[in-house]
């Protein structure tokens, strides 16, 4: 059986190599983009499963590139937007681009389950 892949988008590597050390023992692959543009580009590869974007990035903000990955993915993946901006969660709730929003004062485990649980 294939792993599933989870696409990082954000441009902090310190929480690009957390969430990897979290996602990659849980048995999933991962892959990271720096940026949004990167983001997209890596989205069009087709093999993303699910998406978690920072929403502050240094090309852009979630708002702009939630809908642009959601557009350029192949088929339907979730996509969480896992930021330290309270106001993010606009993207879900008002904008509905996102399937999920998270503090990254969310405990890591919290996290996880959500993945799972999108995933199933």
């Amino acid at each position: 059986m294939r792993r599933k892949t989870i696409l990082v988008v954000d441009d902090e590597p310190i929480w690009r190599n957390l969430l990897s050390r979290l996602l990659v023992p849980a048995g999933y692959r991962v892959t990271t983009a720096p940026s949004g543009s990167c983001g997209l580009k890596a989205a069009r590869t087709g093999e993303a499963d699910c998406v978690i974007l920072d929403y502050h990035l240094p090309d852009g903000t979630a708002r702009e590139f939630c809908p642009a990955i959601r557009a350029a993915l192949p088929r339907p993946v979730p996509i969480l937007i896992f930021s330290s901006e309270p106001s993010a969660a606009d993207l879900l709730t008002r904008d509905g681009n996102a399937d999920a929003f998270f503090l990254k004062t969310t405990p890591l485990k919290v996290l996880l389950a959500a993945i799972e649980d999108l995933l199933r």
